[in-house]
């Protein structure tokens, strides 16, 4: 059980003041502190987190745990998504908005308790490379609101905290470079992030395998350095060892495809766009149910898709009735600039798998999934690029989309 809150305006770290207080035997189980303002707040490896008026600064007392971080990263990831804040997990401790930084967890474990962290930018911006929830909710966010979400879904737990985590992970499938250690003992490691294992442990694909790497800080390396797609050589993921099959990797990616349309579809008030990004939600999960029978049965086939018949309805009736754009709901536009990028991305993944696999039905399956993905991105750009004109979409649908969106 959470509570009680133990509330202060400046101090210099709320893990600071839990520590005194948890030394004094004035707390308990779940004990919480909460402070307006830190002087000396900081981060793993003792950096510094700037804590200005304006933010939310917490810390919670818990049984240690390995997955600790992971759990507390993912309730103030869905405490954001709560407010319509397309808020993802970095590997292990930070919660990002893109590549901007909204939030840390901090964990410091001792004699069997761990002093849980957290830091969010709710109302400030402390740095550039940083963003905050209000400015990326466009209206102001409330801290007690985003507090009492995040400690209830931290109060209610959960059994599957691991697959939870692996949704809203940007990390897998990221090129990454990860730093432990420190002084003689430093390690540095390039590799795939394949995956998060039970443990919470980060599998990072290197040269001489998968190594499982169970603290350290990761950096996502550019867009252009790890493309995407990059997701490894030839057909090496063998389920040898525990490690994902590139089959395994498309089913996650399909996977984290639909929850994003699910949880936008969730935010949406406008029923047009909820048919539209339930529409694009189902082509995922039907390509997810091709990809297991792939797994589990050596063939995979992928039905027909009529994603551009059915949106092609949709906005007709739109242009119809006279509206001024293919939906009410302005968010939309931004939900399919997102879908974009994931879309080719994914695209870009078959290509890359289809060219190397060595077995036919797998590279046949892929290379049609690769040009379903490229029907998505082009279905989703041309609805961002005409969204303020419906009949001009319909008029460029006419005879199927151009593929130079």
């Amino acid at each position: 059980m959470i509570g009680p809150v133990l509330r202060y305006g400046r101090v210099s770290s709320t893990q600071d003041v839990l520590l005194s207080l948890l030394e004094a035997g004035e707390v308990s189980l779940g004990a919480v502190v909460v402070a307006e303002e830190q002087e000396a707040g900081r981060g793993r490896r003792g950096r510094r987190w700037r804590s200005p008026p304006g933010g939310l600064y917490v810390s919670i007392l818990m049984l240690s745990d390995p997955l600790c971080s992971l759990l507390a990263g993912l309730a103030v990831a869905r405490a954001l998504r709560d407010e319509g804040i397309d808020a993802r997990l970095k590997w292990p401790n930070d919660v990002l908005i893109g590549e901007k930084k909204i939030g840390g967890i901090l964990v410091e474990a001792a004699r069997g308790w761990a002093r849980v962290g957290i830091g969010v930018n709710v109302t400030t911006t402390p740095l550039s490379t940083a963003t905050s929830a209000s400015a990326e909710a466009g209206r102001e966010i409330s801290r007690e609101a985003l507090l009492e979400r995040t400690l209830r879904y931290l109060d209610r737990g959960e059994e599957g905290v691991v697959p939870s985590y692996r949704e809203l992970c940007t990390t897998i499938g990221r090129r990454v470079l990860v730093e432990s250690g420190a002084g003689p003992t430093r390690r540095r490691l390039t590799g795939l992030a394949r995956g998060v294992d039970p443990l919470g442990r980060l599998l990072v694909e290197a040269e001489a395998g998968v190594v499982a790497i169970s603290a350290g800080t990761c950096h996502h390396l550019s867009l252009d350095e790890q493309g995407v797609a990059d997701y490894g050589r030839g057909d090496r993921r063998k389920e040898e060892g525990g490690r994902m099959t590139v089959i395994d990797e498309a089913i996650a990616l399909e996977g984290r495809a639909r929850t994003m349309y699910v949880e936008a579809k969730a935010r949406m008030r406008d029923a047009s766009a909820k048919e539209i990004l339930d529409l694009l939600a189902r082509e995922e999960e039907k390509h997810a149910e091709a990809l297991q029978a792939l797994k589990e049965q050596g063939v995979g086939n992928l039905p027909s898709s009529f994603l551009l018949e059915e949106v092609r309805g949709l906005v007709e009736g739109a242009a119809e009735r006279g509206e001024a754009a293919i939906s009410r709901d302005a968010s939309l536009r931004d939900v399919l600039v997102r879908a974009m990028e994931m879309e080719k991305a994914t695209e870009r993944f078959y290509r890359e798998h289809a060219g190397q696999a060595a077995e036919p039905n797998l590279r046949g399956v892929f290379v049609r999934l690769a040009g379903a993905e490229e029907g998505h991105y082009l279905v989703c750009s041309s609805l961002a690029e005409y969204f303020d004109r419906p009949a001009a979409w319909v008029e460029s649908a006419e005879f199927g989309l151009r593929p130079d969106y």
